[in-house]
């Protein structure tokens, strides 16, 4: 890591039969509760779990599947300390730990202020009503002394220096709640830009061009079309959104298992692979940082309003625009799913057609020569109005039980269109208290 002490001289300072002794004795006389132990290497690791009782190592080769097993039994407390390097500075989700101790010299206040992270989630057993109030930090080599980790925003990562005004409000206020507040940030059209840049293409394993959102899902999309992968949970499963004429999802063991499946997904269904400069990076590297296009400005600026001058929208790359536009398409999808529902064949948010005479689904994308034809997306439309009652927009967003909508006292059913570009039809079929 660049600016910290090379591995093979810090393995060599620190792994050590005196300086491991007190480590194992600080750990005894300090420690409390659930612990997880930073090493300076994985021979190191390995010897100060031969001095410390009931300690386990977690390393880069320790199997995925006993990894998950070893977090499930550290959280029901079975291990009552955990040794790891280079396994935990980051992306892991283990929020019962109670101390952490530092057993590694760094200069890197990033990698600093990630160690020390890893154990600053709240935690509540919801069997014995346990609250984890608090963080016990053991600095066993003088970290403290060296980095400044007084501020909150240090403490998860954070460089209070590299952040704007409203970033800096966001971070003020009990830790407990900043990583929302933090994400609340760069849910905005700054963000989204930012997001853009900080993000290495060659990132993903099988060169898909994901658009990270605030949440720390990755998303691509096309016309009718979309591909969610949710962030890992604390056991590393991932779970995939697949849009298509339909909607699924998929739980995968691990995110490299994800992104192969998911690259196979956009190779063979046909409308994504016929979008492949869309999310293959090789073709997105080519017109990535190109200047946005016209049509994108436009629509940005459609779009944002006032807003769109807050990112310079006309010294926009093209992928900083499509990732913008990415973003607010599905803030608008939320609000209209809030509005309108959701479309009873996909799950994808209902709109009104511009003619405000029609309920369609968002997924659906139509080409106009002579008649109207649909490209892609589910295909659902049906008349605002039902049965000679007209449905206001809120309505489809009553309470659905067994498939049926139950509006004003009656009991609709939705019938989908058998031919693509027909209209669907919501039909009254008896009074809600029937059994029928």
């Amino acid at each position: 890591m660049a600016g910290d002490f090379q591995l093979s001289a810090l393995n060599d300072a620190v792994n050590r039969p005196k300086s491991n002794a007190q480590v194992a004795e600080a750990y005894r006389q300090f420690h409390r509760g659930q612990t997880l132990i930073f090493a300076s290497s994985v021979q190191h690791a390995h010897a100060l779990a031969e001095l410390i009782e009931g300690a386990v190592v977690v390393d880069g080769k320790t199997p995925m599947d006993e990894r998950r097993q070893i977090i499930e039994d550290f959280t029901a407390r079975k291990i009552p300390v955990l040794i790891n390097f280079g396994v935990f500075t980051e992306g892991t989700d283990m929020p019962l730990i109670e101390t952490v101790l530092l057993a590694r010299p760094t200069r890197n206040s990033t990698l600093y202020t990630q160690m020390v992270g890893r154990g600053l989630r709240l935690y509540e057993d919801p069997a014995t009503g346990y609250r984890k109030k608090d963080l016990l930090l053991i600095d066993c080599v003088g970290d403290s002394d060296k980095n400044d980790i007084c501020t909150a925003p240090s403490l998860i990562g954070i460089d209070p220096s590299e952040l704007d005004e409203n970033e800096q409000k966001a971070v003020r206020g009990p830790l407990s709640g900043m990583r929302d507040r933090i994400a609340a940030s760069e849910d905005t059209p700054e963000g989204w830009v930012l997001s853009v840049r900080k993000v290495d293409l060659t990132a993903s394993s099988q060169n898909i061009a994901w658009i990270r959102r605030a949440d720390g899902s990755k998303v691509i999309r096309g016309k009718g079309w979309s591909v969610r992968m949710h962030a890992p949970d604390i056991l590393y499963r991932v779970k995939v959104d697949y849009i298509g004429t339909l909607k699924s999802t998929r739980e995968y063991d691990s995110e490299e298992i994800a992104e192969g499946v998911v690259r196979r997904w956009l190779d063979h269904y046909p409308i994504p692979s016929q979008d492949k400069s869309l999310w293959d990076t090789e073709f997105v590297k080519k017109w990535g940082n190109k200047p946005a296009s016209s049509a994108q400005v436009g629509q940005i600026r459609r779009m944002l309003g006032d807003g769109a001058e807050e990112i310079d929208v006309e010294h926009l790359t093209k992928r900083e625009a499509a990732a913008v536009l990415d973003n607010a398409f599905e803030k608008q999808e939320k609000v209209f799913a809030d509005m309108y529902g959701l479309c009873p064949k996909c799950g994808q948010a209902l709109k009104l057609t511009k003619n405000k005479k029609s309920f369609t689904c968002t997924s659906n994308h139509w080409s106009k020569d002579g008649t109207w034809t649909l490209i892609s997306g589910c295909g659902t439309t049906f008349k605002v109005r039902a049965d000679g009652h007209c449905v206001k927009p809120a309505d489809l967003k009553e309470i659905q039980e067994n498939g049926f909508y139950i509006w004003r006292g009656k009991k609709y059913a939705f019938e989908p269109a058998h031919n693509p570009g027909d209209f669907s039809a919501i039909r009254c079929i008896g009074n809600a208290d029937d059994d029928s």
